[in-house]
């Protein structure tokens, strides 16, 4: 090497080489980005109270963080605007421009998976899940408070020694949680399928600090804990099921906007519904009926929603029955676990029908919550209300 090549080198030393998936494809870094960047746009608006339904609290105690924001992007009058003040009127507008932002680089996104020619490594799928779920751990404001009815139900049952599934937080009203939980009257409408980690995950939580923003935290974390592993079992299913459509298939569910909003920004438990309806699928491909009976029934202690799905497999498994000496022992087993499951994780709270008393009586049952309908219903009551044509 000459004296001019030496000190070349030394001055311009050779560049670390980047990973392989960056050099084949720069418009997938590019999409990268806009995806972090949509998600923070949707941080940004989510700390106007206007568009939220239940405080996130991570933020509240950064009271430095909290004069530079009211100083650089919304003043404290447009934070706290309520939501049909004037000062709020735009607020629904930078929601629909943040949620639209982030589903057009979705859409992108799934384009250019789907015109690979292979398809991206599961590495890279969960990469990008997990960029976007950093600004959702730290919301300001949530799109729901169901989280905090989870924490209660965790604390009645460990701090309180009630039984979640009859005693509502009401009943323990000096308990610190309380004043966030909206349905103060209503006991679990869950099955112990989610009050069971909820019990566990309280555990950790008060060996650790029984602050609100810890539980918050904690139930977003497994939250987002278990969309990874929905992604995960979704990349095991279509490689044995499909494998031409792996990385686009994952990749539907695990950048998905509503999911990863849903889980990871509020916490919502449907997540472990997921994990454990596609447990049982992923069973079902590899022979394992009786397994996918357990996954199945997990799901249902879980959510009852799931619960359609049990008769449908079941009638799945009798059609694909040899003979109906094989139906027979079919039929027999999966109620058997269903049963045993059943009568094994609600024996420790059982107090008679009471304890299924609630799947009944909760709002949910009885009004249309959450629905077109409801939305639809509150408008013309606000309407009729106004104009002063209300009854």
């Amino acid at each position: 090497m000459s004296l001019g090549e030496g000190i070349r080198a030394r001055a311009f030393p050779r560049r670390a080489a980047r990973p392989a998936w960056i050099e084949r494809d720069w418009a997938l870094v590019g999409l990268a980005v806009l995806h972090v960047l949509a998600y923070c746009s949707f941080f940004v608006v989510m700390h106007l109270r206007s568009r939220s339904w239940a405080p996130g609290q991570v933020l509240d105690p950064l009271d430095g963080y909290w004069r530079w924001f009211y100083q650089t992007l919304f003043s404290e009058e447009q934070v706290m605007a309520s939501r049909r003040s004037m000062e709020a009127a735009a607020h629904p507008f930078l929601m629909l421009a943040s949620v639209a932002l982030i589903s057009v680089v979705y859409l992108l996104l799934l384009r250019l998976f789907r015109r690979a020619q292979e398809p991206p490594p599961l590495r890279v799928l969960m990469s990008l899940a997990v960029l976007a779920s950093i600004p959702l751990f730290l919301l300001p404001n949530l799109l729901s408070g169901d989280v905090y009815s989870y924490i209660a139900f965790g604390r009645v049952a460990v701090v309180h020694g009630g039984n979640p599934f009859i005693d509502p937080p009401s009943m323990f009203a000096v308990d610190p949680i309380y004043k966030w939980v909206n349905w103060k009257q209503v006991a679990s409408v869950y099955g112990p399928g989610w009050i069971y980690p909820s019990i566990i995950l309280t555990i950790l939580v008060n060996s650790f600090n029984q602050h609100v923003i810890t539980y918050v935290l904690a139930y977003k974390l497994l939250a987002f804990a278990m969309h990874l592993v929905n992604g995960w079992l979704i990349w095991k299913i279509l490689g044995q099921w499909k494998p031409e459509q792996q990385g686009w298939g994952t990749a539907l569910y695990l950048l998905s906007p509503l999911a990863l909003i849903e889980f990871v920004g509020n916490a919502h438990n449907d997540v472990l519904m997921i994990t454990f309806i596609l447990l049982g699928v992923l069973f079902h491909l590899r022979g394992h009926w009786y397994w996918t009976i357990t996954a199945f029934t997990l799901a249902v202690l879980t959510k009852w929603i799931a619960l359609p799905l049990l008769p449908l497999y079941g009638l799945a498994l009798l059609w694909d029955a040899g003979s109906w000496r094989e139906r027979g022992w079919k039929t027999a087993g999966s109620l058997l676990i269903f049963a045993s499951l059943c009568i094994s994780l609600y024996r420790p709270y059982w107090e008679g029908s009471d304890t299924l008393k609630i799947l009944f009586d909760a709002p949910p049952q009885q009004r249309l919550i959450n629905s077109l309908g409801d939305v639809i219903a509150t408008e013309v009551q606000y309407a009729m209300w106004r104009y002063g044509d209300w009854p």
